[in-house]
């Protein structure tokens, strides 16, 4: 059911994220999250709760329309390798993982949205029905449940990928048609660092709090360290071993017929060309485009936040200045 609404239904799953930000808006107004009707205890300004109830609209949309978009365009690598390789099972390994890693992950994701970003008073407001803090509680189970379930679908292909590049055929001369696995991890480090900038919704008020930011990293740097090197490590390592293989054979075949006086100085330095040539060639299935667009995302969350940063000094400079 799911991998149907996922994968076959045209607009269908991108509609149904964008018409979830008008309920979300509907419910954290009428529990006055969204005016700010109080500043709760914990927040520095009515601003700060204004931004990061939209944080907690906005990143629910972002983080289902992303899984649907990262998904296909899984499924479309896959369907590229499928044919290019002649397989037909990888497609169909890309699935939803199953129920019981859905539910353990949500039920990590809830564990740790209350423990480390659910202050125990906001808790003591919800048990008492105090409508914002329930709406904070909300916000933050709802955004992190979300992200476990995203986290744990992106691992469950990633090892798809995984176990496809520890099989496939690769040629060490030719890495092309093994590169759009690591496309697929470009897609996934690039959903984290999205999620990672919109928490920069936070800093509305001017003011830059680095306890805003520190839970979102702790999960997303490692997620998506696993997530873009889970399919690729095994081809890395495959051609390093191919690579060594393939130097000691021409060291073999150098002594060999130096020994035997069969080599003269122009097929021992055609040898030490194709030696030198082979000592640098790549072992990661990723070019110069790929490895620029990786450093650029991840720089995007950091300016996100210095750029937070900035407009406090700046608005601290101007009131200051008045």
């Amino acid at each position: 059911m799911l991998d149907k609404f996922v994968f076959e239904s045209s607009k269908r799953p991108y509609w149904a994220a964008v018409l979830l930000a008008p309920l979300l808006t509907a419910f954290y107004y009428a529990t006055g999250a969204l005016t700010a009707r109080y500043i709760p205890t914990g927040y520095g300004s009515s601003l700060e709760l204004v931004g990061q109830t939209i944080m907690f609209i906005v990143l629910p949309t972002y983080l289902i329309s992303s899984l649907v978009f990262a998904c296909r365009f899984s499924a479309r690598i896959a369907a590229h390798l499928e044919g290019h390789y002649g397989v037909s099972d990888l497609r169909a390994s890309l699935n939803a993982p199953g129920s019981l890693p859905f539910i353990i992950s949500i039920g990590v994701a809830i564990v740790f949205a209350v423990t480390a970003n659910v202050s125990p008073h906001q808790i003591r407001g919800a048990l008492a029905l105090d409508p914002i803090h329930a709406s904070i509680m909300t916000g933050n189970i709802l955004i992190w449940s979300l992200v476990g379930s995203v986290l744990c679908w992106r691992y469950s292909v990633a090892q798809a990928f995984r176990h496809f590049a520890e099989q496939v055929d690769i040629d060490l001369f030719d890495l092309e048609p093994i590169k759009p696995i690591a496309r697929n991890g470009l897609a996934d480090v690039l959903i984290v660092v999205g999620a990672m900038s919109l928490t920069a919704l936070q800093s509305i008020d001017a003011q830059f709090r680095i306890e805003n930011y520190g839970n979102a990293a702790m999960v997303a740097i490692p997620a998506m360290i696993a997530l873009f090197f889970l399919p690729i490590y095994p081809l890395h390592r495959r051609l390093l071993r191919m690579r060594g293989a393939t130097l000691v054979d021409i060291d073999a075949a150098v002594r060999t017929a130096r020994r035997k006086g069969d080599m003269d100085i122009t097929s021992f330095e055609l040898h030490l060309q194709h030696r030198d040539r082979i000592a640098t060639t790549a072992t990661w299935p990723m070019d110069f485009s790929m490895l620029f667009r990786l450093m650029f995302y991840i720089v995007i969350p950091p300016l996100a936040w210095v750029g937070a940063a900035l407009v406090e000094m700046m608005v601290n400079a101007m009131v200051s200045g008045g």
